[in-house]
């Protein structure tokens, strides 16, 4: 199995050689691909895993532990390494807000979390 470093290079040289990560087609299963395995390398160098969703249904959870198994596709927007009760409240209180101006710096406010805790967004086309 690959490392979380060597699929972060593998992520990076497959944007370049799309042109950007814009350019990448819909449905592209090479990405895709990348993603579940970035998602598991994660877990093999943290020991643990929660995926997150920022823009979820009413009734998905913000945070879950993945332990093993099938990932689909859009499954996830980050991964971080430990379970963090403040940014499961900032998700929650952007989605029971209506759209707004603020709604851009709370997004914001949500992936700088996210870098904070060493996380990486995922990216599913």
């Amino acid at each position: 199995m690959r490392t979380l470093e060597d699929m972060i290079t593998i992520e990076n040289n497959y944007f370049s050689q799309c042109g950007g990560s814009l350019n990448i087609k819909e449905a592209d299963k090479n990405q895709n691909t990348i993603s579940r395995c970035k998602i598991r390398a994660f877990k093999n160098k943290y020991g643990k895993c929660f995926l997150g969703k920022i823009n979820r249904r009413e009734n998905e959870p913000v945070l879950r532990e993945y332990r093993r198994g099938k990932i689909y596709n859009f499954d996830c927007n980050f991964v971080i390494s430990e379970y963090d009760a403040e940014l499961e409240k900032m998700i929650k209180e952007y989605n029971n807000k209506p759209y707004s101006g603020e709604s851009t710096k709370d997004i914001n406010r949500i992936l700088n979390r996210i870098t904070a805790l060493g996380g990486l967004n995922i990216l599913w086309v």
